[in-house]
């Protein structure tokens, strides 16, 4: 399924959950080494939260490669995006404008209803919602028709004014 604005586990909720987001909220640093291991797993939503709170910078890397890797599932590259802006990694939108020029079919498991997205409208949606320009919710579920050009648009506007 297109990914949601929000973090929210994919699992059942449970201890482990509370126990990885406090983590987090305490800054303890010592645990990033064992939450960058749970990335990826059924507690990648709460370790990609608790690595936002204790190492940002390092989780926005790990994302941006993710995010630039043509050899990675496209849905993978779409989440690490999403992931991006969940954490408002607004110091890291630069990064984003090489998959501008990124025509990547983003595949899902079942049909959505609406534009098929590529790897560049999700960037474009990334970057006009780390820099302001959309809400953080309507770009990441649904878009009008024509609305994902005009976001492509303004975006690769915007990076050619910023290179």
């Amino acid at each position: 399924m297109p990914p949601t604005p929000y973090i929210f586990s994919t699992h059942d909720y449970n201890l482990a959950d509370e126990l990885i987001a406090a983590l987090g909220k305490l800054s303890y640093t010592p645990a990033a080494e064992e939450l960058f291991k749970l990335r990826g797993t059924e507690y990648d939503s709460q370790a990609t939260y608790a690595l936002s709170q204790i190492a940002p910078e390092r989780l926005a890397d790990a994302l941006l490669t993710t995010a630039k890797d043509k050899q990675i599932d496209s849905y993978m590259r779409e989440q690490a995006m999403v992931a991006l802006c969940n954490i408002s990694a607004t110091n890291r939108v630069r990064d984003l404008i090489p998959l501008l020029e990124d025509e990547t079919a983003i595949t899902y498991t079942k049909p959505v209803r609406g534009a098929e997205w590529r790897v560049c409208d999700r960037a474009a949606a990334s970057i006009a919602i780390l820099l302001g320009w959309e809400s953080r919710m309507a770009p990441m579920l649904f878009m009008r028709p024509g609305k994902q050009e005009e976001t492509l648009t303004r975006a690769r506007e915007w990076a050619r004014a910023k290179q």
